[in-house]
């Protein structure tokens, strides 16, 4: 299937519901929300190599949810109370690092105190556990949360790529939920579940931000070539394309933290391990957006071992070619 054909593929599917007055609400919640859920959440200590993580669905409610993730791995949900009482609900996550990683956490209560006895030493060895030799049940969402950790840098000198910054939620980590699911190349389909962007990111400077939309692989081979991912991060950023450009879901300009429209452009992204390189610079024109098809490949042992790393493929020269300036 080609570009073209996946925009006609892709315009089908976005017509079998009316999503928009949902996604409508989905921002009114968030940003109804947004203030009090970031505050609460600095009610409980998360530091690396944990994570809290949000979702929609957790930003449109009126509670205070936090999704807890170990290099990547959700091991369970953080609850914080209007009272500031806080607790924690551990998921098969939590099991599998025991049971399949080789980890010696504490049994935990299904439900427990946050500054409990069993939870603080959970802390502890989570904290002190060697993150280069660390196994999780996806090796693929261990290197997005460094890369979004890598990302997350403020300062030049620190970042291996330069003008990028991930897309939060209340101050957390969010992967963007889509109604597309667009996991295989030649097929892509509507659902109210829908697939998630990987990382979704404003990047260059001023009036020059815009959106990029990155597809994250962990392996490099050829069961899975860079097209097949392109494609994936395509119709995600066809969505994203379609949501900015309507009337009534414009409001998600404020959601994805823009005071004002920036350029209508989408940077569609590769991001996968160095090896096999394809230096891809392709555009296409979606409503009002221009949609950039461009590769980044990166260096998975550094990465790994917490080493700063040179980036390279086609979206290198774009974001680092203001060395002077920061993130």
């Amino acid at each position: 299937m080609t570009i073209e054909e996946k925009m006609d593929s892709l315009k089908l599917e976005l017509s079998k519901e009316n999503w928009h007055d949902r996604y409508a609400k989905y921002a009114e919640d968030i940003l109804k929300h947004w203030k009090l859920y970031e505050e609460m959440s600095h009610k409980a200590r998360v530091a690396f190599p944990l994570s809290a993580y949000t979702s929609i669905s957790k930003m449109e409610k009126s509670s205070y949810e936090y999704d807890i993730r170990y290099l990547g791995q959700s091991i369970g949900t953080l609850y914080i109370e209007e009272n500031g009482e806080r607790y924690f609900k551990y998921s098969k996550g939590y099991a599998d690092l025991i049971e399949n990683r080789g980890i010696k956490l504490p049994s935990l209560n299904l439900i427990e105190k946050w500054d409990s006895k069993n939870m603080s030493k959970c802390r502890s060895i989570l904290y002190s556990n060697n993150i280069c030799d660390a196994e999780i049940h996806s090796p693929e969402h261990k290197c997005e949360n460094l890369l979004l950790r890598e990302f997350s840098k403020t300062e030049s000198k620190q970042k291996s790529l330069l003008h990028i910054q991930p897309v939060k939620f209340g101050g957390k980590f969010v992967q963007l939920t889509t109604p597309l699911m667009a996991s295989r190349k030649n097929e892509v389909s509507y659902s109210r579940k829908g697939g998630g962007i990987d990382i979704l990111a404003r990047v260059g400077l001023g009036r020059s931000s815009h959106l990029c939309v990155i597809e994250l692989k962990d392996e490099n081979h050829g069961s899975e070539p860079v097209d097949a991912v392109l494609h994936q991060a395509f119709s995600y950023a066809v969505f994203l394309a379609n949501l900015l450009d309507e009337a009534s879901t414009k409001i998600w300009w404020t959601v994805l933290g823009y005071k004002k429209e920036p350029n209508h452009i989408i940077d569609v992204v590769s991001l996968m391990p160095k090896g096999e390189e394809h230096n891809i610079e392709k555009d296409y024109p979606v409503g009002s957006f221009t949609l950039r098809l461009r590769t980044l490949y990166f260096d998975k042992d550094a990465l790994f071992n917490q080493e700063k790393f040179e980036f390279s493929g086609s979206y290198v020269k774009e974001l680092n070619g203001n060395k002077d300036s920061s993130c």
